[in-house]
C-alpha cells in the first residue's frame, strides 16, 4: 500500500521536477507548497537524498535540487526510498506443501510482479502536468490544505 510518506515524496519530487534543475530550492519553500510538518518533510527529503533522488546542499545558500531528470526516476524507486521494499501482497509463505505454491500464493506472486513491474516502468515525468498552464498539477494544488 502506498502511504502518506510516499505521497509526500511524490509531491516534493513533482514540485522540484518542475523547477530549474540547477536551482536550489529551500526546504522552507518546499514546505510552503507541500505543507505538513516541517520535521516530517525533512525526514522525507533526507530519505530521497540518500536514494539519490534529491541532491542536498547545506549552508546559507543551500537547498534541494532534484537528483535526476524526472524521466529517469521510476515510481518504484520513490516508493522504496520512502517506505522500503514494496510488495502489494505479503511474500509467499505457503504451507500447502512439497515446494509448490497453492493457487492463492501463485496468484499473489504474479500480482506482485505485475505491480512492481508497472511501477518500475512508470516515471515521475509520467505524473507531471502536460502543459505549462496546469501549474504543478492537482497533487500540489490542495496539498497544504489536506495535509
Amino acid at each position: 500500500m502506498i502511504n502518506q510518506t510516499v505521497e509526500t515524496a511524490f509531491r516534493v519530487l513533482l514540485y522540484l521536477g518542475g523547477q530549474d534543475p540547477k536551482s536550489l530550492v529551500s526546504l522552507q519553500e518546499i514546505h510552503k507548497i507541500v505543507g505538513g510538518s516541517a520535521t516530517y518533510l525533512a525526514k522525507v527529503t533526507a530519505g530521497l537524498s540518500r536514494a539519490g533522488l534529491l541532491k542536498s546542499q547545506r549552508g546559507a545558500q543551500g537547498g534541494l535540487p532534484i537528483g535526476r531528470e524526472p524521466k529517469k526516476i521510476n515510481l518504484l524507486e520513490v516508493v522504496e526510498a520512502t517506505q522500503g521494499p514494496f510488495l502489494a501482497f505479503s511474500p509467499a509463505k505457503c504451507v500447502a506443501g512439497k515446494g509448490k505454491l497453492c493457487n492463492y500464493h501463485q496468484t499473489t506472486e504474479k500480482l506482485n510482479a505485475l505491480v512492481t513491474g508497472a511501477m518500475r516502468k512508470a516515471t515521475l515525468a509520467d505524473m507531471m502536468p502536460s502543459d505549462a498552464n496546469s501549474a504543478n498539477g492537482c497533487i500540489l494544488k490542495g496539498a497544504k490544505k489536506g495535509r
